[in-house]
């Protein structure tokens, strides 16, 4: 909030409000925070309390209670819980509905284990939890905050994921490393294509706002990820990349290329945005296919690194996120600065390469200073 007020009074002393504009504003601010996220937190923190507390009296009493009442009663509970939902959501109570819909998808999860306990039924949790998706699936459209949606997509692509993952291990011969190497790299295409696909709908934003965060956060892993594979990866004994990549690589690139051209027809990208993300995409799947096909290039792995990070905080810095675009910039100066150890190895030649990086990147600085006007305006168009 101190942020926030130094922010409004500097626009107050350039002209763009008054006093009585800014103490309008902090005002509101004030009352919506409070009643915002720390009501929600306390009801979400007290719900738990609850739950794990009625879980362990239930749990001290489990092999004396019938099935017939474990079934009874969890289905009760369920009923309770949906008829709640209902209450709040037909009241406008925002918050109420939340936290209990929250309870019902976790109550809809216990139930699918204990149907599976009291019948003693075979299956991977994985299984369990995309049957659980599929049956809860609706409820993400009654949430009016991102919690649940959150929940339910991260929860859903993650039990996806590893589903897929022990499918190919058993009847593709893919090895479980290079399996999970391919799919990892595939999921924040595939999630940031189903975010497309939602967004269009037009009345699932949170939806749309989880799977993209989901993408978001997954991207910059896999590239994390097959950077390690790429520097600290050496002598792939049988490597099934010859059955891995007819798959992976046609999927990566579809999933990439129609999510790039919906996103440029629906989202409408603009001439900037649209060839850093196509660059950006190009280098992936370049990143994706020698992480595949070689045994580790450690100097490959920097430079895909250094290279899509920084596409990613100059298109940062270019829509005004800073506290991104300052922590990129960090995460690549600690990635040269292990690059520089891991090539070198002493502390004396790491200093001389650190200090040549140095004044390489004011060099750099110097030359956008001078040029980023000219460049900025050719990337947003004339036109647009």
């Amino acid at each position: 909030m101190a942020r926030f007020s130094r922010r409004l009074n500097m626009w107050r002393e350039a002209g763009l409000i008054d006093a009585d504009h800014v103490a309008a504003i902090e005002k509101f601010e004030r009352e919506r925070g409070a009643a915002g996220w720390v009501v929600r937190g306390l009801l979400g923190l007290a719900a738990v309390a609850i739950g794990i507390g009625s879980i362990a009296l239930i749990a001290a009493n489990w092999e004396t209670i019938p099935d017939t009442v474990k079934i009874g009663v969890d289905f009760l509970l369920l009923i309770a819980l949906a008829c709640g939902v209902w209450l709040m959501d037909a009241r406008g109570r925002e918050t109420g509905a939340e936290i209990l819909i929250v309870a019902f998808l976790i109550g809809c999860l216990a139930t699918i284990g204990l149907v599976s306990q009291i019948f003693h039924l075979a299956g991977q949790l994985e299984h369990a939890l995309l049957f659980w998706g599929a049956i809860t699936a609706p409820l993400v459209l009654l949430a009016r905050h991102r919690l649940v949606a959150a929940l339910w997509s991260w929860t859903v692509l993650g039990a996806a994921f590893a589903s897929l993952i022990r499918e190919l291990e058993r009847s593709a011969g893919w090895k479980s490393d290079e399996a999970f190497l391919a799919l990892y790299a595939i999921l924040p295409l595939f999630a940031a294509f189903i975010a497309v696909l939602v967004r269009k709908l037009g009345r699932v934003e949170n939806l749309a706002w989880a799977l993209q965060a989901a993408a978001v956060i997954t991207w910059y892993a896999s590239i994390g990820l097959l950077d390690a594979s790429l520097t600290w990866s050496s002598g792939r004994a049988e490597s099934s990349a010859a059955v891995i990549i007819p798959v992976a690589i046609p999927a990566a690139v579809a999933l990439a290329v129609g999510g790039y051209v919906l996103a440029c027809i629906w989202d409408g990208l603009g001439r900037a945005r649209a060839i850093l993300v196509g660059v950006q995409l190009i280098l992936y799947l370049a990143l994706l296919f020698v992480a595949l096909v070689t045994d580790g290039k450690s100097y490959f792995g920097i430079l895909f690194f250094v290279a899509l990070f920084g596409l990613a905080a100059a298109d940062a810095g270019r829509t005004g996120r800073r506290t991104l675009f300052q922590w990129l910039l960090a995460i690549i100066g600690a990635r040269m600065l292990l690059f520089y150890f891991d090539a070198f190895g002493g502390l004396a030649t790491t200093g001389v390469g650190l200090i040549g990086a140095g004044v390489f990147i004011l060099l750099m600085t110097l030359v956008w200073h001078r040029n980023r006007n000219r460049v900025l305006t050719w990337l947003e168009g004339a036109g647009q």
